[in-house]
């Protein structure tokens, strides 16, 4: 029997409780390919659910703030297992790895401003999803900055790499998998097509936070990391 067929015997509440089974079933799934899907899924469950606060409140500092709580509600929901789990052992994690993630870090954070130095210059102007962050951040500091340095570490985080927590194999591979993708995701294309070169700063800037995970798999590690790079550059940009 297939899955149609086996959906249009159950009455309406059993066809809910059918699909959540589904649902979770492929949330399951240990495939590199699932985790890339759902990494979209969210990515553009999350872009829609910003759109639309922003069409009502026609404010983007309530648009994110609201629309990057319901996201960590619904993503926190979805990893429930994991972060439990990552809870139990952050502290374990923590302890036993801190000293090769910090070097490495500090490392790939480096190349990330020398090569965000260099492209700069040649471009002769910042990417233009910087170029948004700053002017948003200068227009509310305090509501964008608790944007930029809390929730959207936590959104961004269980968005591109959480999914691949469930990816047993191929552990080097997702690292450079689910770090290309949010490299991708920083890069607004208004510019065309040679807004491609600042895929290599945010390559390193997605390297420096994920190999924290890469590391552990504990998210809270990235989630920290993430958080402590933002608040690096927000601070750089409000007083330097």
């Amino acid at each position: 029997m297939t899955i149609i067929t086996q959906y249009q015997h159950f009455s309406n509440i059993n066809r809910w409780l059918y699909v959540k089974i589904i649902l979770g079933d492929l949330m399951k799934k240990t495939n590199i390919f699932m985790a890339i899907f759902w990494t979209f899924a969210f990515t553009i469950l999350a872009s829609f659910i910003l759109a639309l606060i922003y069409s009502i409140t026609r404010n983007w500092n309530i648009a994110y703030i609201v629309g990057y709580t319901i996201m960590i509600i619904i993503l926190a929901k979805f990893f429930k297992p994991e972060l439990k789990d990552n809870i139990k052992t952050f502290k374990d994690d923590f302890k036993n790895n801190w000293q090769k993630m910090l070097i490495i870090t500090i490392l790939l954070t480096v190349l990330l401003y020398i090569s965000n130095y260099l492209v700069v210059r040649f471009m002769g102007t910042f990417a233009e999803n910087e170029i948004i962050a700053r002017n948003q951040l200068k227009s509310s500091p305090i509501i964008m900055g608790f944007s930029i340095i809390i929730l959207g570490p936590i959104v961004e985080e269980m968005i591109y790499r959480l999914p691949f927590k469930r990816v047993e194999k191929h552990k080097l591979l997702n690292f450079f998998v689910y770090s290309l993708i949010f490299a991708l995701a920083h890069i607004a294309f208004t510019n065309g097509l040679k807004e491609f070169i600042y895929l290599i700063p945010y390559s390193f800037l997605s390297l420096s936070i994920g190999y924290s995970f890469y590391k552990t798999g504990n998210i809270y590690m990235s989630i920290i990391v993430h958080i402590l790079n933002n608040f690096i550059n927000v601070m750089i940009l409000l007083f330097l």
